[in-house]
């Protein structure tokens, strides 16, 4: 979490600031860090789905990608993954 690295990729809108989220919630569940899950969690279902998905389901920082289905999806599991 304190890496330029990691600061980079958390703001990212694609799929690696999504990913970026759920590997942080995971380590801290892990370590029973349950507020930062509760801000991850929050700030993607207030921020994040809006600015990743558009009202008709594209995502539009993965459609302009060289395998754009395949990035919709990638993203998608993240999501998915975060929501479980």
């Amino acid at each position: 979490m304190d890496s330029d690295f990691g600061k980079r990729e958390h703001k990212r809108l694609n799929n690696h600031g999504t990913w970026y989220d759920f590997q942080t919630s995971s380590i801290a569940l892990f370590l029973n860090k349950t507020e930062i899950v509760r801000d991850i969690i929050r700030s993607n279902i207030e921020q994040k789905i809006d600015t990743k998905i558009d009202s008709n389901g594209s995502q539009p920082y993965e459609k302009e990608r060289s395998k754009s289905m395949d990035y919709h999806i990638y993203n998608l599991q993240a999501f998915f993954n975060l929501s479980w």
